[in-house]
């Protein structure tokens, strides 16, 4: 459980650093293209497709680095009224149904990286690193909430009362 909380800062920090240097990346080429556009009148044709690139990286990454803060927006109004073994079997069961869902993510984007052969217009970026940021975040999710899983797991065999 220890390696696993590791595992999970460790890839926090470098998504959060990561995804920094996006968001810098993206302010810059904004701001270089407007200048370029509107006091040279000489648009950069590269930065829209960059900056899309880019954002795709930050957005995913933004997701996984909110997972493991647990602060992605839940809807709790219902689960709230919930206690004990109500709360705990509906706890478990959307942890259970996130957990398939990122599993059926990473496989997905692994059997669509090998037929993705198009690039980008402009810089010929191949296509599979857009997709790319959907497996990473999609497995360190998957470890956060198998941490998560493990925790609710071992909380009902430490306090069975909460069943």
């Amino acid at each position: 459980m220890n390696a696993l909380r590791k595992a999970i800062a460790v890839g926090m920090r470098i998504q959060s650093v990561i995804g920094a240097l996006c968001l810098i990346v993206i302010v810059v080429l904004i701001t270089a293209s407007i200048i370029m556009r509107y006091l040279f009148n000489s648009p950069l044709a590269w930065t829209e497709e960059l900056i899309t690139f880019v954002f795709i990286w930050l957005s995913f990454l933004g997701a996984g680095v909110v997972a493991g803060k647990r602060h992605h927006v839940a809807v709790d109004f219902i689960t709230d009224k919930f206690t004990g073994k109500q709360w705990y079997y509906i706890r478990l069961a959307t942890i259970l149904l996130i957990m398939a869902l990122l599993v059926v993510m990473c496989v997905s984007t692994v059997m669509l990286l090998p037929s993705l052969r198009h690039v980008s217009v402009t810089l010929r970026i191949p296509r599979y690193f857009y997709n790319i940021p959907i497996l990473i975040a999609s497995f360190y999710m998957l470890l956060v909430y198998l941490e998560d899983l493990l925790t609710l797991l071992r909380s009902a065999a430490t306090h069975p009362e909460a069943q």
